[in-house]
């Protein structure tokens, strides 16, 4: 992997919310820090904002459907950042 691939992945670290298909940030600057289990270190973050808990049944299966499809669409660039 190349320098610049590295930067690149390091930078999809910081996580944004796709809304719209804008990324964006939590209103209220809220994030949420995920730590490597094995050393503790801080690893990535994303932002703490979702209307989940008050989403009806059917809305959130519409939520995952479509979170599983852009998985399987993105598997390969999610499956090195996992590896970093």
């Amino acid at each position: 992997m190349t320098t610049t691939e590295r930067w690149a992945l390091e930078e999809d670290l910081h996580l944004k919310m796709i809304i719209g298909g804008r990324r964006l940030e939590a209103s209220e600057g809220r994030r949420i820090e995920t730590e490597d289990p094995a050393t503790g270190r801080i690893i990535g973050s994303f932002p703490a904002a979702g209307p989940w808990r008050t989403m009806t049944p059917a809305a959130r299966g519409r939520v995952l459907v479509r979170a599983a499809g852009l998985r399987r669409r993105d598997a390969e660039r999610l499956a090195r950042i996992e590896t970093l």
